[in-house]
Formats: C-alpha cells, structure tokens, sequence
C-alpha cells in the first residue's frame, strides 16, 4: 500500500492559439500541456484588420469557456454519494444511495451547485496564460493560450485534446501537445489496505463518513502506481475553511489540534499494517 498527502486528480496545461492562415491546439492525476499558436500579418495598431490572431483566438477561448464536457459519474464519485446517503434520509437521501441508477440528474446536480463538486464530474479546462505581441502598439503575428486540463479517470490525454478540437472547430486554430500524462488507476475502496485506512479513520475520527472520492490535485503518489495497486491519497486533517483558502498562500495553517489528530491517525494506521 502506498499513500499521499493530499486528497484528488491531476492537473495539466493545453496552449491554444489561432492562425488566420488555415494551417491549423487528469483518480486522476491525468494531465497535459499543449499549445496552439496564431499567425497573420500584425503590423501597426493604428490599422487594425479585422479577424486577426488575437480575434480568432477569442473565440476558441470563449467557445471552451461556454462548453464544458457534459457531467457524469465516475464509481469514486457514486462511492462518495452512496455512503453519504447512507447517512440522510428522505428522498435525497434515497436517490444518494441509488446514485448509480441517478447518475444523470445527480451529475447535472452536482455541476450546477459549485466549481469543486463541478470539478468532480467532468474533465477540467482552465485558461492560464495569454501571449500576443510583445508591444502595446503592435499587432501580434501570433497569439496564443495555455489551458490548465485536469483529466477524469476513465478518460486520456488523447480523448481531451479530441474534445478540445471538437469544441473550438476552428480550422485557423492549432492546438498542441506541450506534455501530459493519463490519469493514474482508481485504486480500489475495498480489501486490507482501503480497511486498514478505513479503522484508522473511525479510531480517530468517530464521526466521519470514510468513503472514496475524486482528488483534484497532482501528486507524486501517481508514479506509486507503478508498484502498486493501492494507492491513496488521504489528508488526516479536519481543516476548517479559511484553513483551506491559506494553501500556497499567505499566513498557511492548520490548527494544532488538527496536527495532533494527523500524528493520530497515522500511529493508528501504522500499527495496523
């Protein structure tokens, strides 16, 4: 058994660009980068043309912003609402529990409450640099777009980029690989490494709900994969969440009795293996 330190999927980066001379742009820890790159004439601001690179580009940015994948359900994901089902009644609490047969509405439910749950049932694209000319009063000959892609399991680099083609469909835009990896194996929520994990939560944390769920993040727990087959990526910290928004940011914290509860957790888990 191999675990990590933080808790979801992989990131990766997509450059897009446009060229108005028709030559032609990750449980998951899937990522990749690419890059599309835009081409015309440039020349002086003062005379602008119309449909230029940085237009063209627009466009593509635009048409990946109003065009998400559709939402659906991966089994960590059903995994997570069955058991939190588990502990709700009434009927949200019963379409939970059959989470499997509800996939549909419960994806399209989840992706409308928030960014995160969003996050969860699709493959991700975020827009994360922007390069055109290096003047302000010149016309780029090329723009050009990186895309952050954080691909869902079950999906590839390959199936992103088909997507990313599809949406933007634009014969003036070239789109590139830069790097990327597919997403890691999901490893799996039953056996004695996920219920060794599993009593050592319960030990500690009496009150929690241990189910499987979607890491956001990239970490290096994805080259563990490779010599093994359970891998989880698990953070034994009861964060609050102005304890969350400090991550990589300024003033980072967790409380001590937060820390404590971590040593906790782990000398329980130890001793269980």
């Amino acid at each position: 058994m191999a675990r990590d330190r933080r808790g979801r999927r992989g990131h990766g980066c997509v450059a897009a660009g446009s060229r108005t001379d028709s030559r032609g742009r990750r449980d998951r820890e899937g990522h990749d980068e690419r890059r599309a790159r835009g081409r015309d004439a440039g020349g002086h601001a003062a005379i602008p043309l119309p449909g230029g690179s940085t237009a063209v580009l627009a466009r593509a940015v635009l048409r990946l912003e109003n065009q998400p994948q559709a939402p659906h359900l991966i089994e960590p994901t059903i995994g997570l609402l069955e058991a939190l089902g588990a502990r709700m009644g009434g009927i949200r609490g019963w379409m939970l529990r059959h989470a499997r047969t509800f996939g549909g509405p419960l994806a399209r439910t989840l992706a409308r409450t928030s960014p995160q749950l969003a996050a969860m049932t699709r493959t991700t694209r975020a827009v994360t640099q922007l390069r055109g000319s290096s003047s302000m009063n010149v016309i780029p000959e090329r723009a050009s777009a990186t895309l952050n892609v954080r691909i869902l399991p079950g999906e590839t680099v390959q199936t992103a980029l088909a997507d990313i083609e599809r949406v933007v469909d634009d014969p003036a835009v070239q789109v590139r690989l830069i790097h990327g990896a597919d997403p890691a194996p999901v490893s799996p929520a039953s056996g004695p490494a996920w219920g060794a994990i599993s009593a050592s939560i319960v030990e500690v944390f009496p009150d929690a709900a241990v189910a499987p769920y979607v890491m956001l993040q990239a970490s290096d727990s994805r080259h563990f994969a490779r010599i093994s087959d359970n891998v989880y990526r698990f953070l034994p910290f009861d964060l609050r969440q102005e304890e969350l928004q400090s991550i990589h940011g300024i003033d980072e914290r967790i409380r001590v009795s937060s820390y404590a509860r971590a040593v906790a957790f782990f000398d329980a888990l130890v001793g269980r293996l």
